[in-house]
């Protein structure tokens, strides 16, 4: 089905202002409810024809996750045939979008970031809800400073099981067991651990334009840690923090998001109680290679097929990126 949602039409008390942004699941409008004069931000999902039960589940899950670091739902409905939902419009700009400008985070700045992700993580976790795509184009950032989680549109609500069973994410936030179909509350920290590291040095931990390639440095777990490649500007006790963060192996890894943030405040607190040591880092195998920062959204989310820069549609599986 084609959606044709264009600029100033009016969808009930919604009128359209503009694309926002488009992902797996639907494209995100910013639009004003008339009634009451406020922006909102406004969610079509792209296949309208798969039934209620999908259309309704992101909007389901949102309605559970009341929390100051994750977009809030305000209303789901349809129009004229067309299912939409409306939440909470973010004024300010993605992490993504940051990080284009600005390659890279001082580390403090960084850290109060991914801790309020990580709360928001925390809350999701405890209603055994598993986010699965965690990344910075996820991520909003508030003008006051304020950080948003959003796009729950591949979320897995973990009622009966421990796992969720398909592949499915953005390859270089995925954890080696959610590459092999079997993400779990842990595969949420190493993307974390992921978003923080491509914070505080610019890149991520593992590329390739090749996503079998990618799949195996991710599961072989040998990258550079952030000291190594700042050893001026990233403390010693944080980089070995992000480094367990994305372990490859999951039960080196943290296990709850409380560990996670127990662990983050006292890595933070050994940084700020010493300067950073010089620190000579040891030679790493000559197939390690380092990414450059610009290699970071190349991937279908769906089939992991390699994406020119400007694809908007997968031309494997025709799903939308």
């Amino acid at each position: 089905m084609t959606l044709l949602v264009a600029r100033d039409q009016q969808l009930g008390p919604y009128r359209i202002r503009q694309v926002v942004g488009t992902g797996g699941f639907g494209t995100v409008y910013e639009a004003i409810d008339v009634r009451t004069g406020t922006r909102v931000a406004l969610k079509v999902p792209h296949h309208q024809d798969r039934g209620q039960e999908y259309l309704t589940y992101e909007p389901s899950l949102l309605a559970q996750l009341r929390h100051p670091n994750i977009v809030q739902l305000i209303d789901a409905t349809t129009y004229e045939g067309l299912f939409f939902f409306v939440m909470e419009f973010v004024e300010g700009r993605s992490l993504s979008q940051r990080l284009d400008e600005e390659h890279i985070l001082d580390w403090p700045e960084a850290v109060t970031i991914i801790r309020q992700v990580a709360e928001a993580v925390r809350f999701a976790h405890q209603h055994r809800i598993l986010h699965r795509d965690l990344r910075p184009a996820n991520i909003l950032l508030r003008s006051d400073s304020v950080v948003k989680v959003t796009d729950f549109g591949i979320a897995k609500w973990l009622r009966d099981t421990d796992y969720a069973h398909t592949v499915i994410g953005s390859p270089p936030y995925m954890a080696p067991e959610q590459l092999e179909g079997k993400a779990t509350f842990a595969s949420d920290i190493y993307s974390m651990g992921v978003v923080l590291y491509e914070m505080v040095t610019g890149q991520v931990p593992y590329f390739d334009v090749n996503f079998v390639l990618l799949k195996q440095k991710i599961l072989q777990g040998q990258c550079m840690t952030p000291h190594q490649l700042w050893p001026d500007r990233i403390p010693v006790t944080i980089s070995q923090f992000i480094m367990r963060a994305i372990e490859r192996k999951r039960s080196l890894r943290f296990q709850t998001t409380d560990e996670f943030l127990q662990a983050l405040d006292l890595a933070v607190q050994s940084a700020t109680r010493r300067t950073t040591r010089l620190y000579r880092p040891p030679r790493l195998p000559e197939n390690v290679q380092v990414p450059a920062p610009s290699q970071r959204r190349r991937y279908c989310w769906n089939c992991a097929q390699v994406l020119h820069d400007y694809t908007v549609r997968c031309p494997a599986c025709g799903e939308a990126q």
